[in-house]
């Protein structure tokens, strides 16, 4: 496994950990959801037992990476796939999975249903499908940032921008 710091289009450090399988040329990208982070135990436990290499890496503003948290963040999610994504594919790699969770779901599936080339697999676990049917208050909200979560405060218009977000490039 080796630290991997990748660049976005605004400057900051997309933070992750590659796990390099030998035997292929595929690469799995896991996606942590809200308060979640790469560091999880679900994620480096899901990233030793898959069979193509990994990456698991903190959205802007969390864990270890660069930027501000955002409650209503589902766009700088997307854009920090795709960064990711045409990061291994410069080296030559191909996206075989998305693997996502929450409401890091809400950007996997963006960036599945809007990437260049097809996914051979996207994995989708609780993500919210009717946003508006998520009743979250402006209440802290806690995110993992550099070892520590640290409490934020979720202003209205983050609320009704989340609500506001449209899933239908995921109707089937």
């Amino acid at each position: 496994m080796s630290l991997v710091n990748i660049s976005n289009s605004n400057g900051e450090v997309i933070a992750g950990i590659f796990n390099k399988k030998s035997f292929d040329d595929k690469v799995t990208l896991i996606v942590h959801g809200e308060q979640g982070h790469k560091d999880a135990k679900y994620q480096i436990d899901l990233a030793e037992k898959l069979f193509t290499s990994t990456f698991r890496f903190d959205f802007r503003g969390y864990g270890d990476s660069e930027g501000e948290a955002s409650y209503n963040n589902i766009a700088n999610g997307i854009e920090d796939i795709f960064t990711v994504a045409k990061y291994f594919e410069t080296l030559g790699y191909e996206i075989y999975a998305v693997i996502a969770f929450g409401r890091g779901s809400l950007s996997g599936l963006k960036y599945a249903t809007s990437c260049d080339k097809p996914l051979s697999h996207y994995i989708n676990i609780s993500a919210p499908f009717i946003n508006s049917d998520t009743h979250y208050s402006t209440d802290d909200w806690k995110v993992y940032q550099k070892g520590n979560f640290v409490r934020l405060k979720i202003k209205d218009d983050d609320i009704i921008s989340f609500n506001a977000w449209d899933n239908s490039h995921d109707y089937i």
